[in-house]
């Protein structure tokens, strides 16, 4: 019976994990909402030039590269 008892325990173990990363996620996702209320705050400029070369970016969280 031991078998039977060890996939509770595995399973306990997967939620867990799922639970803390769905959690990050959503402080990820609050995150970024936050930062872009702040950003349709500000004044847009007419003409926007990359600050760091395309090939050379790198995505934050809440940067996908849509800006």
């Amino acid at each position: 019976m031991p078998v039977q008892k060890k996939a509770p325990d595995v399973q306990d173990r997967v939620k867990a994990e799922l639970a803390s990363q769905i959690s990050d996620l959503e402080a990820d996702i609050t995150a970024c909402w936050e930062e872009l209320q702040v950003r349709m705050r500000e004044p847009m400029p007419l003409f926007t030039k990359p600050q760091v070369p395309i090939s050379h970016h790198t995505q934050s969280a809440c940067n996908d590269g849509a800006y």
